[in-house]
């Protein structure tokens, strides 16, 4: 999950001018250890400068380059899957994949990966994001989403031996204040 620091780590690698890197973080002190609630607000501002200064292409790669989850037992799965059904054909992986934890149930339809991620209390749908936790922030952009899908590009990939561009958050839980799920879309662009 991207912090404040971790978003400005990945503005400073994929190399985002330092001028606006400042206008982007105006106000926020990187340093500061500001209660949850404050954290997730600076979160929200970020997202939305990082809208107005950045094109898509550039909110992609700087939010996905912030996925979480990438080691630990999710890779681990991950590796274990790609090991056990080598062998078997792309949509046979894709059926097989909802069976490993937290990787959801994608779909293929021709060239284009979509999941969908449902997690749902007293009928709201949830973000599994720790930053937004217990906090009513209100509606979140979707360029904050793009974290997640990096998440899942990352393990699908891997899992799937294809490599994917992250096409669209289509919605998503923070967004919709709880109405819609999560939905990520990818072009496959390479297939093994």
């Amino acid at each position: 999950m991207p912090d404040s620091n971790k978003i400005n780590d990945s503005l400073i690698k994929h190399k985002i001018d330092n001028d606006l890197i400042e206008k982007i973080f105006l106000g926020i002190d990187k340093n500061k250890n500001y209660s949850k609630e404050q954290k997730a607000k600076n979160l929200v501002l970020i997202t939305s400068r990082i809208d107005k200064y950045l094109n898509t292409e550039q909110k992609i790669k700087i939010m996905s380059w912030c996925a979480c989850c990438k080691t630990g037992k999710r890779a681990k799965d991950i590796r274990n899957f790609s090991k056990k059904y080598k062998e078997k054909n792309l949509h046979e992986k894709i059926k097989l994949l909802s069976n490993v934890q937290y990787m959801s149930s994608p779909k293929i339809k021709e060239n284009i990966l979509t999941t969908s991620i449902e997690w749902k209390q007293d009928n709201i749908y949830k973000c599994a994001c720790t930053s937004f936790t217990n906090i009513n922030i209100g509606k979140v952009s979707k360029t904050y989403c793009l974290c997640c899908a990096g998440h899942f590009k990352y393990h699908y990939e891997k899992a799937l031996d294809i490599q994917l561009n992250i096409k669209s958050v289509i919605s998503s839980a923070l967004n919709s204040q709880g109405k819609y799920p999560c939905i990520f879309e990818y072009n496959i662009i390479k297939k093994a």
